[in-house]
């Protein structure tokens, strides 16, 4: 079975189109979301925060960013294993690049792996680790997404069955998160190497094959260390909650200071709409409108739950830009001493 070598190219111009279609229609959303509740009223409120409070929201994200990374570098096994400043340094790059590029949340661990074996470890390992990881983040999202919206049935009520809804819809996740474990337990990448070539036959995925299972070993080996498990989850849902400290700042900032409890729940329903709206770019216009929505429910105006919302925007770029600098400084280091070693053999 030949495959044309155009079709790869259009794949990936559709796939690129796609993805800017996407892109603009968050920003547009957005954008008219921030018009219609009045744009005086939002830049009023963000220039009372300024460039500093700016920076101080970016600053409350770290403790999160920190903690997350120790989650993550308790998986690996000892030997071999980075040091807590590497993996925070993998942890910022991996989510600079999922928040600010259009890559369906999914090149940020491309680039982490990447960054993980250039420091010393075994590609298996930094890649079973990113999946063990990732899944046990999920998890225990969905356990924060869950606090959350125990908190704002205490908090608010039924809202005309709102409240159910979101149950129901968290709810629904549950079968596609088991669905994601059960598939690794069964060499999910394994099977996706002998599907490929059973379909493309051809011989030189053979290699693929190999790679591929040893990567699942990798995985099942991690899978076998439940203390292991526990504690990466455990440090992983109190990442997620550490999120709320921005919001906690941020609302302070602009003159409307939520208590911890309004911002935990504030901060769940926001990452249970990024995470629905996954497929759109840095979750543009979903994240507004689910600060607007849930945030008036809390007592916050309009104009004062985009400026919030744009806070965290404005910390996108402050946080995650300089990362995403160092990072292509550091590949294309990398891709010069190739070329220069090559040259001289």
């Amino acid at each position: 079975m030949s495959i044309s070598k155009k079709e790869p190219r259009r794949s990936r111009m559709r796939w690129r189109w796609g993805v800017a279609a996407l892109t603009l229609l968050g920003l547009a959303a957005a954008t008219a979301l921030v018009v219609a509740q009045g744009a005086d009223a939002v830049i009023q409120a963000l220039t009372a925060a300024g460039w500093i409070g700016v920076l101080m929201v970016a600053a409350a994200r770290l403790p999160a960013l920190a903690v997350g990374a120790v989650g993550w570098r308790l998986l690996v096994p000892r030997r071999g294993r980075c040091g807590w400043g590497h993996f925070l340094w993998f942890a910022w790059v991996r989510e600079a690049v999922n928040g600010l590029l259009p890559v369906a949340r999914i090149g940020g661990e491309i680039a982490a792996t990447r960054l993980m074996m250039r420091a010393g470890m075994r590609g298996r390992w930094a890649a079973a680790s990113l999946v063990v990881e990732t899944t046990l983040s999920v998890f225990a999202l969905l356990a924060f997404i869950f606090l959350g919206l125990a908190l704002f049935a205490g908090r608010v009520g039924g809202q005309d069955g709102l409240t159910g809804r979101l149950l129901i819809g968290a709810l629904l996740m549950l079968p596609l998160v088991a669905g994601l474990y059960l598939f690794q337990h069964f060499g999910a990448f394994g099977l996706i190497a002998r599907a490929a070539k059973l379909f493309l036959g051809q011989d030189r995925l053979a290699a693929l094959t190999r790679q591929t299972g040893r990567l699942d070993r990798a995985i099942a080996a991690l899978y076998k260390d439940p203390r292991r498990l526990a504690a990466c989850a455990a440090w992983e849902f109190l990442a997620w909650c550490l999120g709320a400290f921005e919001i906690v700042v941020a609302s302070h900032l602009v003159g409307h200071p939520l208590s911890w409890t309004d911002a935990l729940i504030l901060e769940a329903m926001i990452q249970a709409a990024s995470s629905a709206a996954f497929f759109i770019p840095a979750a543009l216009g979903a994240q507004e409108g689910a600060f607007l929505l849930f945030g008036g429910l809390l007592g916050l105006s309009a104009p004062t739950a985009l400026a919030i919302a744009l806070l965290r925007r404005g910390r996108d770029l402050v946080l995650y830009l300089p990362a995403l600098l160092v990072w292509q400084w550091v590949e294309g280091q990398n891709g010069l001493f190739r070329l220069y070693s090559k040259r001289r053999h």
